[in-house]
Parts: C-alpha cells; structure tokens; sequence
C-alpha cells in the first residue's frame, strides 16, 4: 500500500511540477514522489515562468506566500542563459547573503553528491526574518540549475517532518523528454 501511495504521489506531483525551460525538441523536467495525503493539502501559491527559468511555490490549503506556516518552493533557471557557480558555490552565496541578513543562522551541509548539494539552515530571534527552518538542494539538469526548498517557520523541523523532506528532495530526478 505505501508503494502505491507513492506511485500516486509521484503521479501528481509529475504532472504539477513537469516544468522545466525547454530547449531544442527535449523538456527537462523534476520528478519526485510525496505522500498523497501530504500532496492533497498543497495548493499553487505563485507560479511564474519566462525564457530564463520559473518558479513555483506550494502553500498549504487556506494559506498564501504572504502568509504561510510552511512553503515548498521549485526554481528552475536555464543554464543556456545564464552562467552558474557550481552547486555547492551557488549555496554559499545563499550562506554570505543569509549571514548578512541574520548573523546568528546554523547552517549545515547534509551531503554532497557529485556536484549535488543538500544543506539546512536555521534562524531564531533575528529582526530581518521570523524564526525558520530550511532544507534546500541545489543541483544541475542538462539544461537547467534546480533548487528545490522546504520551510517551515519554526525554531525546528520535527525529526519525521525533516527525515520525510530531506527524502521528497534526495529522490528528485531530472528527466529529459523529447516533444
């Protein structure tokens, strides 16, 4: 049963997050199973796309990205026009910015695979942001710099509701289709 829920999970949020900048006759696009009964309570908070890259971010239902408790966020830049540090690079200016902004933040890097970067970070009591946990990945497709980002505002995830994020962004996948 809990492979099928994750086969439907996978299902839906294929077909929400099949995004992607499209180049020549292939779309590459970011695939990744969530449970079903956690998908059902997401809704579109803002979604924007351009010849550059897209965003999109979920909200829980009845919430906007305004005014959230928690949000999901999907970037997706094309590396045809823009030039990137490598992923790893790429999170340590996100580092300097944050330290810039809030001092105090606890940054972490969970794991490095390849040029895949999974890192967390949190911040309490800082003026610029209310307090927030934040897991992120950051990692390249053929055509496209992905950054894919979960947050709750809170001093800390639980140990579940962090183990469960960090495996919806370890098991996103790039895939490449032809038009």
């Amino acid at each position: 049963m809990q492979n099928l829920a994750k086969r439907i999970g996978f299902l839906c949020l294929s077909i929400a997050l099949a995004r992607g900048v499209a180049v020549s006759a292939e779309t590459e696009s970011l695939r990744f199973s969530l449970d079903p009964a956690e998908f059902f309570n997401w809704v579109v908070g803002h979604s924007q796309s351009n010849d550059t890259g897209s965003i999109l971010e979920m909200v829980p239902k009845g919430e906007t990205v305004d005014n959230y408790t928690k949000i999901f966020t999907d970037l997706s830049f094309s590396t045809a026009k823009t030039k990137f540090p490598a992923p790893e690079d790429h999170m340590k200016l996100l580092k300097e910015s944050m330290l810039r902004k809030c001092p105090n933040v606890v940054w972490n890097v969970i794991e490095k695979i390849g040029k895949d970067i999974l890192y967390e970070w949190r911040i309490e009591n800082c003026s610029a942001n209310p307090d927030q946990h934040n897991i992120g990945r950051i990692f390249d497709g053929k055509y496209n710099r992905f950054q894919l980002m979960y947050m709750r505002k809170t001093k800390e995830f639980t140990a579940e509701e962090r183990n469960q994020w960090l495996e919806v962004l370890r098991e996103a996948k790039v895939v490449i289709e032809n038009k």
